[in-house]
């Protein structure tokens, strides 16, 4: 990608703001120039909840986090800190980081925006959770409208 020569006003380029997918993670990178320091899996070990939903197997995320993996970037829209996404054992690691934390009075996030609702009935679903997965169903799909 090529960047505009005041880093500091990229993003009123339209045609460079339109091709940016990871606007934080961009915005570092344009104003690092480019030159940016690749981590190792272990400091930068990317996982999403919704593999869960995907292999139906709790115990997969073994394969991308290790004993090894010092911080996981959880990417997708359901997070560890969602009281629903906080059941998984991939949550585990940020579970324990929580209750550990000065932080850890403060509530969990309850998924309620359309984008999380999609998301959620089907975690529901998948935890045998079925009444509840449904009722969240009709929420997203009456949100959609």
């Amino acid at each position: 990608m090529i960047y505009p020569k005041n880093y500091y006003n990229w993003y009123a380029e339209k045609q460079i703001f339109d091709k940016l997918k990871y606007l934080y993670q961009d915005a570092l990178n344009i104003l690092f120039q480019t030159q940016n320091i690749y981590l190792s899996r272990d400091y930068n070990c990317i996982y999403t909840l919704k593999n869960e939903l995907t292999y139906h197997d709790l115990s997969k995320y073994k394969n991308t986090i290790t004993d090894s993996t010092i911080l996981i970037y959880y990417t997708g829209v359901k997070k560890p800190w969602h009281t629903l996404g906080i059941n998984y054992p991939a949550s585990q690691f940020f579970f324990n980081s929580y209750i550990h934390s000065p932080w850890n009075d403060q509530l969990l996030k309850i998924s309620e925006k359309r984008t999380e609702l999609k998301e959620k009935y089907k975690h529901l679903f998948l935890q045998h959770k079925y009444l509840h997965g449904l009722l969240c169903l009709i929420k997203y799909k009456l949100l959609k409208k």
